[in-house]
C-alpha cells in the first residue's frame, strides 16, 4: 500500500510507515506543502494512493466521496496531540492488516480515544450519498 501524508502530521510517520513495509510520500517532500486541501485530494486520486491526514475536513463524504479514492485516514486527533501519540496511533492502524485490506474505496477514521479504527463505506445513490460503517476493529495492544 502507498500512504500519502498530509502536512499536519509528524515528519516521523513516514519512516513509520516505511517500517511497516508500505510506501509512503509526504506532502512536504513533492511541493505540497501549502496546498489546499483540494489539490492533495487529487494527488492522492491521480497517483491512486491512500491519504493519511489529521485534518478532519477530509472525513466530509460530500466533498471527498470514499469511493473514488485509494483510501482516506482520517486522524481524530486532540489539539495537544504530540508527535509520539500520533506515531502510536499511526502505529495501531497499521498493525491492523484487516483494516488496511480493506481501505480502497472508504473512509477510516482513527479516534484518539481508541486505537481501533473505524472503516465507512460509502456508496452514491443517484444524487444522495448513503454511508455505513463497515466494522469496528479490536484495539491494539497498546492504550492511547
Amino acid at each position: 500500500m502507498h500512504f500519502l501524508i498530509d502536512a499536519d502530521l509528524p515528519r516521523s510517520v513516514k519512516p513509520l510507515i516505511e517500517h511497516y513495509s508500505h510506501n509512503a510520500t509526504d506532502v512536504r517532500d513533492i511541493g505540497l506543502t501549502s496546498a489546499k486541501d483540494p489539490q492533495i485530494a487529487a494527488h492522492a486520486q491521480n497517483h491512486r494512493v491512500c491519504l493519511i491526514t489529521g485534518d478532519f475536513g477530509f472525513a466530509d463524504i460530500r466533498n471527498y466521496v470514499p469511493a473514488t479514492y485509494s483510501g482516506i485516514v482520517v486522524l481524530e486527533l486532540p489539539r495537544n496531540a504530540t508527535a509520539a501519540f500520533i506515531v502510536r496511533l499511526v502505529e495501531s492502524l497499521l498493525q491492523q492488516a484487516d483494516v488496511l485490506a480493506k481501505l480502497e474505496g472508504r473512509l477510516c477514521r482513527t479516534r484518539k480515544n481508541q486505537a481501533a479504527a473505524t472503516l465507512t463505506e460509502t456508496a452514491v445513490l443517484g444524487p444522495h450519498l448513503s454511508t455505513k460503517k463497515v466494522s469496528i476493529h479490536e484495539p491494539c495492544s497498546h492504550h492511547l
